[in-house]
């Protein structure tokens, strides 16, 4: 490979393939173009990023494109959704791209629907919002727009009625002049735009609720549930408040009609549940124990204020408190499994032993588990609350997982081993919040802010300085796979010049 410090056609890069919409948000975030191909399926959709001028009013913006491979397969909606056969293919491609994985043959029907399920998803959220509105549920115009073809087709289910794949195209283009330029969307205005994603998805919610009726789905607590799965699988984001009704059986709720709290996987799903505001057990595939997760409120009368934030309960007799749970891990290394565990959702092994936690062939303890969901959940919302869940600036769970990770990298470089009670004191010096909440405020929410950034930053530079220890090649890529596994997000700039100076 030609590692001259040139670009351009003359030195093109090899792009990195991604399999699930989450994955490819992760990089149009990131601003790197990638290749979108679900697993077990024949058909990719190559995606960029292209800056638009508008020298005559001084301004610009980054979109998304994609490019196919196929030649004669437009990404004009009008032959995309001629040519893909059914609402159904469309449906199924864009469930397909959620998960990651399908199993279709690629046939020119399937491939018009994968590229226009990743051209609804991705590219009109950013040509619309930009990249910082992706998975944003207010925001997120391709959740919006994918939220009212499934509206449009549960309705039609519902009714016995036929959809065709023309009369859904021109009711989104009607509903999103995106569909046809921008300059449609601009008089449509941005207000308008995010009332139409509030109320498509508003619509998704309450047709999939008739769509249980339908099926004989009554029970309140039943439907709730129906749509939410609906929502799960199709990556549509937390279900609209106020749309069901309320899922309790009967008129009463309490102890005396406790709930079955949904079981969440990854980091993600635990995010979306916490969107929701619904209790759910966290117990990523192939674990053995569980942590329940559910909101309180905290009052201060005398400040005459109240806060949401989580707790959370293990499934074993086992302290919450990190002065208990850091002396107890098995090592640094303990908690750097549960926390990759969680975030994936499950091992990366095929076949884990049953019966315990894994991750890599070796397991993780109960109590790196709890501490993992505890920084990454609830010291989140303890600080920012659930609206600060995954974002890059004010998730201080992601800032205390990066942190104690730098320290983990450091060591490793320099041949020493972390002990986990003074790892859980520096930890506590850098957040306060890991003491008390009071302690938290006298740092500050800037402070806060400030050490959140610092602790990614140091994660990265610490991450290349492991890289260049065992030898790696590309440090960079490196890098940004160690974020990714931990879940860190977006690799803070700046983090190459900081290394290099080391």
């Amino acid at each position: 490979m030609d590692h001259s410090p040139f670009g351009g056609a003359f030195h093109p890069i090899a792009i990195p393939e991604v399999r699930s919409l989450s994955e490819g948000q992760t990089r149009s975030q990131q601003m790197q173009p990638f290749a979108l191909r679900p697993k077990s399926t024949a058909f990719s959709v190559f995606e960029g990023t292209t800056t638009h001028a508008m020298p005559a009013q001084q301004t610009s913006w980054t979109q998304h494109v994609a490019e196919t491979p196929i030649q004669g397969l437009s990404t004009k909606y009008v032959k995309l959704f001629t040519s893909m056969g059914s609402v159904a293919n469309l449906t199924r491609a864009n469930k397909t791209l959620v998960k990651g994985e399908g199993a279709y043959a690629g046939t020119k029907a399937l491939q018009s629907a994968q590229t226009a399920a990743s051209l609804l998803r991705i590219n009109e959220t950013t040509t619309a919002f930009g990249k910082e509105a992706i998975g944003v549920p207010t925001h997120d115009v391709g959740a919006g727009i994918m939220a009212e073809v499934l509206a449009q087709k549960w309705d039609a289910k519902t009714r016995g009625a036929s959809l065709g794949t023309t009369g859904l195209r021109k009711t989104l283009e009607a509903k999103y002049k995106q569909l046809d330029s921008v300059d449609a969307m601009r008089k449509q205005g941005k207000d308008a735009v995010l009332s139409q994603v509030s109320t498509s998805r508003s619509d998704a919610a309450l047709r999939a609720s008739e769509r249980a009726a339908a099926k004989g789905i009554t029970d309140p607590s039943a439907v709730s549930a129906y749509v939410q799965k609906k929502f799960q699988k199709h990556g549509l984001g937390p279900v609209p408040d106020g749309v069901l009704p309320l899922a309790q059986p009967g008129p009463f709720s309490g102890g005396f009609y406790p709930i079955v709290p949904q079981r969440v996987k990854s980091l993600a799903s635990v995010q979306q549940a916490s969107w929701e505001s619904q209790p759910f057990v966290v117990r990523p595939g192939a674990s053995q124990s569980r942590v329940y997760e559910g909101s309180t409120t905290q009052i201060a009368p005398t400040q005459g204020t109240s806060w949401e934030q989580h707790i959370a309960t293990p499934s074993q007799d086992m302290s919450s408190k990190y002065t208990s749970l850091f002396p107890s891990l098995l090592g640094v290394s303990d908690l750097g499994r549960a926390n990759k565990a969680l975030v994936k959702g499950g091992s990366d092994t095929l076949s884990p032993e049953p019966g315990k936690n894994i991750w890599r062939g070796k397991s993780y303890s109960p109590q790196a588990q709890l501490t993992a969901t505890l920084l990454r959940v609830n010291e989140t919302t303890t600080a920012f609350g659930k609206e600060s869940l995954g974002s890059p600036t004010h998730d201080a769970g992601t800032g205390i997982m990066a942190e104690a990770l730098a320290i983990k990298w450091q060591a490793k470089t320099q041949g020493q081993e972390v002990n986990t009670t003074k790892l859980g004191v520096h930890l506590t010096e850098k957040f306060p919040q890991l003491d008390t909440v009071e302690k938290m405020r006298k740092q500050g929410p800037d402070a806060l802010v400030g050490q959140i950034a610092q602790s990614r930053m140091n994660a990265a530079v610490m991450a290349a300085q492991r890289g260049h220890a065992k030898g790696k090649s590309d440090i960079n890529e490196y890098v940004q796979r160690k974020f990714a596994k931990h879940g860190l997000g977006q690799v803070p700039s700046g983090w190459a010049a900081k290394f290099k100076s080391l």
